[in-house]
């Protein structure tokens, strides 16, 4: 029922006869893209299954490849020398610590409150003597125009109301 291969880093595991896949992480590189090694596969949208729609044995082989990816992981700790041979990778990187908030002593906090004033107060003189014109002004509508309005739209609601009887 169940196979022994050897997967492309060395690594055996058994699989079933009806379920002998490729791994996809470790399908040979291929494709080059800015100057890195891909495998064909990345790149590609792959729907999967929930959990409860797979078998038995593709639950058996989805844990074989967690404990794969673990090995490997510690592997690659043991090539960095952080860790043991052999050990899984268990510590997650550390939170990055917000840096201590800045704050301004009151004899600062009024220097800057009095320079913020005098560049606002140079700003306005600026202003007026450059003789900025004023925003324009807002167009009203005339008492006449409002009434032809509403009438019109009375005599839509009367058609509308004396089409649909209720």
């Amino acid at each position: 029922m169940f196979t022994r291969q050897k997967t492309a880093l060395g690594i055996s595991r058994s699989t079933p006869l009806s379920l002998q896949l490729p791994l996809p992480a470790l399908a040979p590189f291929t494709s080059t893209k800015g100057g890195f090694d891909y495998p064909e596969s990345v790149g590609t949208l792959v729907s999967m299954k929930s959990l409860g729609e797979l078998s038995v044995a593709d639950l058996r082989q989805v844990i074989a490849l967690k404990e794969q990816i673990q090995s490997l992981e510690g592997q690659i700790e043991a090539i960095a020398g952080e860790a043991g041979v052999g050990a899984a990778c268990t510590t997650e990187a550390p939170a990055l610590a917000k840096p201590p908030k800045r704050r301004l002593s009151a004899a600062h906090r009024r220097k800057l409150i009095k320079a913020l004033a005098k560049a606002r107060r140079v700003r306005w003189a600026k202003a007026e003597t450059t003789g900025a014109s004023p925003a324009p002004r807002k167009r009203r509508m005339s008492a006449a125009g409002r009434a032809a309005i509403s009438a019109a739209a009375k005599a839509r609601w009367a058609k509308v109301r004396a089409n649909h009887p209720r």
